[in-house]
């Protein structure tokens, strides 16, 4: 097995999806979601469409989250969901998405690498959703109001360090905060 690092993952992306068609797309097209007629996000700043580069790589592609950014010793990956959140879908979506098209990307341009370095990767994922049409219901809802919802926090120490579930203004801060956008490097 081959102690694959952030680094290794990063320059694999940068290096073989940066100048290919759409891998690098404003926030606003990565959080563009044709049912709605609008983005989730509307920023010029130029991230890794992950959508995007899992198509490169499969005619019929498992499910995958919309984008993937790189911050310290991890990956990154976010889904948006501008219309009503199906907890199967975005838990399908971090599963296939941030395991199998993951070990498919690196594997293509760095060999000898077990599916097992993926898993040892430090991954978060982050979805982005939209409170009016995700409401809350009942006590237990306000009660567990920061944990991760949807089903996704089961998934927070096993499949990924970290999980989290934020609506658009607190990802926004975070990019800022992070230095993501507004000054920032956006997902490069």
């Amino acid at each position: 097995m081959n102690n694959l690092t952030i680094s290794d993952v990063k320059e694999i992306i940068s290096g073989n999806f940066k100048d290919c068609a759409d891998g690098l797309n404003a926030i606003s097209e990565v959080t563009d979601d044709t049912g709605n007629k609008k983005p989730l996000l509307d920023y010029p700043d130029r991230f890794y469409n992950y959508d995007t580069i899992a198509g490169k790589l499969y005619k019929q592609r498992p499910k995958s989250p919309d984008m993937v950014l790189f911050k310290d010793d991890s990956v990154i990956f976010v889904e948006f969901k501008s219309g009503r959140v199906k907890a199967g879908d975005v838990k399908l979506k971090a599963v296939e998405g941030c395991f199998i098209i993951l070990h498919e990307i690196v594997s293509t341009y760095k060999k000898d690498i077990d599916f097992l370095d993926i898993v040892k990767l430090k991954k978060w994922y982050i979805l982005v959703y939209e409170k009016d049409k995700n409401h809350r219901k009942g006590m237990y809802d306000f009660h567990y109001a920061n944990k991760a919802r949807f089903g996704l926090e089961m998934y927070k120490g096993t499949f990924f360090y970290n999980v989290e579930t934020w609506r658009p203004g607190k990802f926004v801060k975070w990019l800022r905060e992070n230095r993501f956008i507004g000054g920032g490097n956006g997902g490069i």
